[in-house]
């Protein structure tokens, strides 16, 4: 099953329209110049009702403020009292394929980084637990949840229903589309010109393998375990594409070892996988995401890893 956002009191666009409407009633009672006794009668119902307006958001803003302060004591009480059912009572052990940049890789000094890094560790700081990272093959992270080797996992894992039959997922965390890139001189220009003498990279298991399967008919599919090799055959020439998440794809495009094609919006939602008979963990899970992307936390990871990317549009996506 799919576990939508819960309702917040007030999404960011309906602060904007309270403190809109307060700034023209205020406009509207200070009206300057000489004016009737209606006028003034009119301006001092405005001025009225721009309190009370004001009165409601000071309300709206507190309500909002001790709904994130509860939520958060009682992730802080079941982490506490043991109830999330971790592998290891007071740490998260988490499942991830450091291979998929910018997402999760290794860094010059071989530690894990990026978004889904930097995301998870303040999730994990939300509730109280500083994440262990399991490093493994993207196929094998389904099966590490529900055998109990690791308590959730993340890397960039779009969900789907063929997922959920399996395992449980948080409110999603972010939306992807898939890429064609091929090297620089080559003659693609679209998915259109994928015909039967082309042979295209996917990686092993994810939705990229599955949706050009299903739509690339014309077109010879090669599985690869990892990003790394794929891009490895494309570079030797063994492939003529490959298609994956675009956003694994962005960083070569900048360096110039491929071009991106053609990006495809299939509007993929990213969630943290975790066990489907554990709902206290999914529960603390999904405050604590809840949290970072309220109080702007999860906008400054994002404009971190994504520069010059519209955050407030994958914020408005995920709602």
């Amino acid at each position: 099953m799919r576990h939508g956002q819960p309702d917040h009191p007030m999404g960011g666009r309906g602060w904007g329209l309270v403190v809109l409407l307060v700034v023209c009633l205020l406009a509207a009672a200070c009206g300057g110049g000489d004016s009737t006794e209606e006028e003034r009668a009119a301006q001092a119902e405005i001025a009225t009702l721009a309190s009370e307006a004001l009165d409601a958001l000071d309300e709206a803003v507190a309500v909002s403020g001790e709904q994130l302060q509860e939520a958060a004591e009682q992730v802080s009480e079941a982490v506490q009292e043991g109830q999330l059912g971790l592998a290891t009572p007071g740490v998260l052990v988490v499942g991830t394929n450091a291979d998929f940049l910018p997402f999760v890789g290794r860094g010059d000094d071989d530690g894990i980084r990026g978004f889904d890094v930097d995301l998870m560790t303040e999730v994990g700081s939300r509730m109280g637990l500083e994440p262990v990272w399991v490093d493994m093959p993207f196929p094998n992270l389904t099966g590490a949840v529900t055998t109990g080797e690791v308590d959730v996992v993340i890397a960039a894992i779009t969900i789907t229903n063929q997922r959920e039959e399996v395992i449980d997922f948080s409110h999603p965390y972010f939306v992807g589309s898939q890429g064609l890139a091929a090297p620089p001189g080559s003659d693609l220009t679209g998915v259109e010109d994928l015909s039967s003498d082309v042979t295209i990279a996917v990686l092993a298991d994810t939705t990229g393998e599955a949706y050009a399967t299903d739509t690339f008919l014309d077109a010879e599919i090669a599985s690869y375990a990892d990003r790394a090799t794929a891009l490895g055959a494309l570079s030797a020439g063994a492939v003529d594409a490959v298609f994956m998440d675009t956003d694994a794809l962005v960083e070569q495009a900048r360096e110039g070892s491929v071009v991106l094609v053609e990006e495809v919006p299939t509007a993929e939602r990213y969630g943290i996988g975790l066990a489907e008979d554990n709902a206290p963990l999914r529960t603390a899970v999904n405050e604590a995401l809840d949290a970072v992307v309220a109080d702007g936390t999860y906008e400054r990871i994002f404009t971190e890893w994504f520069p010059g990317r519209d955050v407030e549009q994958v914020i408005d996506l995920l709602r």
